[in-house]
């Protein structure tokens, strides 16, 4: 009798287990689409440009410096400021993923 109680037991805890292996689940990107660009205005320029607009970045890392590049960004005001190209507004970039 105590040997069919551990079986059960036992057999109880592996279905339980398969149950619950299911895979992680994909994580969202975060933030919206959008694409680096080279602007060659000047010295030339990176930009990102959402569907929405174009954005100079305060700072890109320098693995995100290709142009033509697809990732996912969290971007956020920055303070006022000037700069050579002026082709869009100053952004911070809050996250940045490839796509």
């Amino acid at each position: 009798m105590r040997t069919q109680f551990v079986a059960c037991i036992m057999i109880a805890g592996v279905a339980m287990t398969a149950c619950g292996s299911r895979p992680p689940a994909a994580a969202e990107p975060a933030g919206e689409p959008a694409t680096v660009r080279f602007i060659q205005v000047e010295t030339g320029c990176w930009v990102i440009e959402t569907q929405a607009e174009r954005v100079q970045p305060v700072e890109l890392a320098e693995e995100f410096k290709v142009d033509g590049l697809a990732v996912n960004v969290v971007l956020r005001d920055a303070p006022p400021m000037m700069g050579v190209c002026q082709v869009g507004p100053y952004k911070t970039v809050e996250k940045i993923a490839k796509r």
